[in-house]
């Protein structure tokens, strides 16, 4: 019997495509014949398997008009997985590198959507959220606020967008092996003067599969989303947690 294949949309646009996440499901989608436009404020990695390459801050009007000026043809797939942590603790962090947050976590999913409405026209819109929108994170509070308006933005952009046969969903992940992970265990250790193995442990601890997750996992779950086998599936949350939810949702 033949594998199963997931009917993927012809053409993707990735926004963090230089991340873990954002990076394995480049590889994923240009294995299944996508062509993936990539887009990250950062230079295309050397790894880099995509078509197009777009090196813009999509937190900020002038790098999303950038995006929109290099796209001219339909996108039947759009996927935020751009995203930053607190650069320093509550108590330290500058209000400029807040508004920064914000603007590439909550707000700029709606903008660049909003200027790219005209090539979207059936289209599936996949934003990576985090579980960390569920509950309280003492050490990333504007990042957890952030995630916990993304779901909501979401799915209000899920009712707004239907009359144009456009679907927004969510995958939320949990502790995930990603770059931006191990960043954040480091200086966790740092402020907390114990290792970064002794962080890494106590993290994983409540996880239920015993494990961080991985980006290739998540990757797996937003291809599903932005499949056509999904097509009855908008306004929701698909959370990749290894079973920390389990009996609470």
């Amino acid at each position: 019997m033949g594998g199963f294949t997931l009917d993927l949309p012809r053409s993707v646009l990735v926004s963090g495509a230089a991340g873990g996440i954002g990076g394995a499901l480049v590889d994923k989608l240009v294995a299944s014949g996508s062509e993936v436009i990539g887009t990250d404020r950062h230079p295309a990695p050397p790894h880099w398997r995509g078509q197009h390459w777009l090196t813009a801050d999509i937190g900020s009007k002038s790098g999303r008009d950038a995006i929109v000026a290099r796209l001219n043809h339909p996108i039947g797939g759009l996927v935020f997985a751009a995203g930053i942590l607190d650069t320093a603790d509550w108590q330290t962090i500058d209000e400029d590198a807040a508004a920064e947050l914000l603007a590439v976590n909550l707000t700029a999913p709606l903008f660049l959507t909003r200027a790219l409405l005209p090539l979207l026209a059936g289209a599936s819109i996949v934003i990576v959220g985090s579980i960390a929108g569920l509950r309280g994170s003492p050490a990333t509070p504007l990042y957890a606020a952030s995630k916990a308006g993304l779901r909501n933005l979401a799915a209000s952009m899920a009712l707004l967008l239907q009359p144009n046969d456009i679907r927004v969903n969510v995958v939320a992940p949990g502790l995930i092996d990603t770059p931006l992970t191990a960043g954040l265990n480091a200086e966790l250790a740092q402020r907390r003067n114990i290792s970064i193995a002794a962080i890494e442990a106590e993290r994983a601890a409540p996880i239920p599969l015993g494990r961080a997750g991985t980006s290739q996992e998540v990757a797996d779950a937003c291809l599903y989303l932005l499949s056509r086998q999904s097509g009855y599936v908008t306004g929701s949350t698909l959370f990749a947690t290894g079973g920390v939810l389990a009996g609470i949702t």
